[in-house]
């Protein structure tokens, strides 16, 4: 059904795919670029090699897909909710994220330089090496989610609590302005103190 539903809205001019949801639908090698969602559901649903660039997702819920390796660069998402997914490998670079909810999802290895979170909430979440550099995030929460070895370079994770989460062997800027104002445990803080060099005794 979406992929009539595609090239439908492309025919009217209008972009928009709205009040409906879309359920063990598989869709490969497919171009929704430019296509606006709103108040869509996503159940079950596997997307291969997919491009959603410059795709808006208004009050949308990814349940239970696989989005892994597609393009949402330039995207802009408000209200929406990703539970249970697979998205390793996406790229959504330059995109802004506004009251996004992710929770028990896997995201390793994604790319989201240069993006902004607003009000994001990350929880239960594989994140590993996943790119952040370059990235504002404001009033945005992270909890039991694995961040080992991502790239938060020039990132400010200022007012961020991490102390849940597993940091270990994350990339930062020389002398870590990147964690200034971070929260973090003590166990977490040993680490980084031996990232700057400094042996405890």
């Amino acid at each position: 059904m979406l992929a009539e539903k595609i090239p439908e809205v492309r025919i009217d001019d209008e972009n928009t795919i709205k009040n409906i949801t879309f359920e063990s639908e598989t869709l490969e090698d497919v171009d929704v670029s430019s296509i606006d969602f709103e108040t869509v559901n996503f159940e079950k649903c596997r997307f291969i090699h997919c491009d959603f660039t410059k795709c808006g997702f208004y009050d949308v819920t990814f349940k239970s897909c696989d989005f892994s390796n597609c393009t949402f660069i330039d995207t802009f998402w408000k209200k929406a909710t990703i539970t249970n997914c697979k998205g390793d490998g996406a790229n959504f670079s330059n995109s802004h994220f506004k009251y996004l909810s992710i929770q028990n999802c896997s995201m390793n290895y994604v790319n989201t330089a240069q993006s902004v979170w607003e009000n994001g909430d990350i929880k239960e979440a594989k994140f590993e090496k996943a790119f952040f550099s370059g990235v504002t995030l404001k009033k945005t929460r992270v909890s039991d989610t694995n961040l080992k070895g991502v790239d938060f370079y020039k990132t400010s994770l200022k007012d961020v609590d991490l102390s849940t989460c597993d940091i270990e062997g994350i990339m930062l800027s020389e002398g870590l302005p990147e964690l200034q104002g971070a929260k973090i445990n003590m166990f977490q803080a040993a680490e980084i103190v031996g990232m700057l060099g400094v042996k405890i005794v």
